[in-house]
């Protein structure tokens, strides 16, 4: 009923914003997929929840490198949340739960305005960016207790539940 992904960058170098590779992730009965959406820039809500994908959530996903601190940590902050929002949809009978588009939409909206800001958005090609669109899709542009705060709990406005 519920499933989640960790999406674990390459280690060579070459390929560190291919999230979730060889790994396909569709919804039954409809013709997109992650990697469809995607396509030239991965974004996730709290890096974890894509809109249009019920009951999914990646661990470690788009915009969630810190670059200072252990990525279990992050990990662990994504776990929690998902948590969270398992515990409630179970609990009040639902099927199913998924962020609203606006609502990703505003979440990395507000990311890539902050990362604008960053050395990590230097004019230049660089493993931070992600092909032709040139977002950053790996870097978070806060820090660790930032993050924690965001996933220590739901803003239910931001779900839909059915």
């Amino acid at each position: 009923m519920f499933g989640f992904a960790f999406a674990l960058t390459r280690s060579t170098g070459f390929a560190t914003n291919d999230f979730l590779p060889g790994i396909s992730v569709s919804i039954k009965g409809q013709e997109k997929s992650l990697k469809d959406i995607w396509q030239d820039a991965p974004s996730a809500y709290k890096g974890s929840l894509v809109a249009g994908f019920p009951n999914f959530a990646i661990v470690y996903g788009p915009n969630t490198n810190v670059n200072h601190t252990s990525v279990l940590a992050l990990m662990e902050c994504a776990l929690d949340h998902f948590a969270m929002l398992v515990e409630k949809t179970v609990d009040q009978g639902r099927i199913f739960f998924q962020v609203k588009q606006d609502a990703q939409d505003s979440y990395c909206s507000s990311l890539q305005n902050a990362l604008s800001k960053t050395v990590f958005n230097a004019n230049c090609n660089s493993w931070y960016k992600k092909n032709s669109s040139k977002k950053i899709v790996n870097n978070y542009p806060f820090s660790l207790f930032h993050y924690w705060l965001e996933t220590r709990r739901v803003d239910w406005e931001d779900i839909q539940f059915a």
